[in-house]
């Protein structure tokens, strides 16, 4: 799924780059975010009238492109697919020439699924640890998709090929299943813990999200901006990111609140 890719690594792109702080990060999500995404009109990266390399559709149009993802796609092994998108993405975008000389010229072959899932094992450093990480997501993602057959996960789906190529910034702003689909790749683990108190009509908290004297939403101080999360109180599930984008979901409907209002001492 596209979509699942562009917001996946979208986000790591952005942080790691283009700084943490408010102002910041505020300036980036207006004017740099679509650059970064592109899409078939605008296959590169331009700034100020300068390339800066291929955009993650350019990227993605590449891949699409090659022996291996042809064949998978003609198979409609869908998890395959989204995986070597997810990898080509996120190799481009910590070394193009690693992308270039030896990423390509493997998916000019017939790698199998498990070539493509130790593929990064080979390299060291950030390369490593970032591949490895858009490698776990995107399988993480294929395979809860495949276990969680429903109402929930149609809509976050939806929400994904609808939105991958949208600003996230603005987006963010009115939409509830678009904040949550940000949570799916912030947080597999507490994402799949808010699905499950939700099916069980249990209370969910992650308590480290949270001041434990005022029960407010915490900052994180790297970034002087709230931790995303989520959390399910009487049935109602929560959710928010670190810009305050906020709602409510009751039901399959989501209502935005006030980032103030989700406290744990009060709701």
């Amino acid at each position: 799924m596209f979509g699942v890719i562009v917001s996946l690594l979208h986000t790591s792109r952005l942080s790691s780059r283009l700084g943490r702080k408010q102002i910041c990060c505020t300036w980036v999500n207006i004017n740099i975010d679509q650059k970064l995404i592109g899409s078939d009109k605008q296959l590169n990266i331009i700034v100020l009238g300068k390339k800066h390399g291929l955009s993650l559709v350019g990227v993605g149009r590449q891949v699409e492109a090659t022996k291996a993802f042809k064949k998978y796609a003609a198979e409609n092994a869908v998890a395959v697919a989204d995986l070597i998108l997810a990898i080509g993405m996120k190799t481009y975008n910590q070394s193009p020439a690693t992308f270039i000389k030896k990423f390509l010229i493997l998916l000019s072959g017939t790698p199998s699924p498990n070539d493509l899932l130790k593929w990064y094992e080979q390299f060291s450093g950030g390369l490593k640890s970032g591949v490895g990480a858009a490698t776990e997501l995107s399988s993480f993602w294929s395979d809860w998709c495949k276990t969680n057959p429903g109402s929930l996960r149609d809509q976050i789906q939806a929400q994904m090929l609808a939105s991958c190529l949208l600003n996230p910034c603005a987006l963010s702003k009115s939409n509830g299943w678009y904040v949550l689909s940000k949570q799916v790749f912030e947080s597999p683990s507490r994402f799949t813990a808010f699905v499950s108190a939700l099916g069980q009509g249990k209370d969910y908290v992650d308590a480290i999200l949270f001041d434990a004297k005022t029960g407010a939403i915490r900052n994180d101080p790297r970034t002087d901006r709230l931790r995303p999360g989520l959390l399910v109180k009487k049935k109602l599930g929560y959710v928010w990111d670190a810009a305050g984008n906020a709602y409510r979901l009751d039901n399959d409907d989501w209502t935005a609140v006030p980032v103030s209002q989700i406290n744990i001492k009060k709701l």
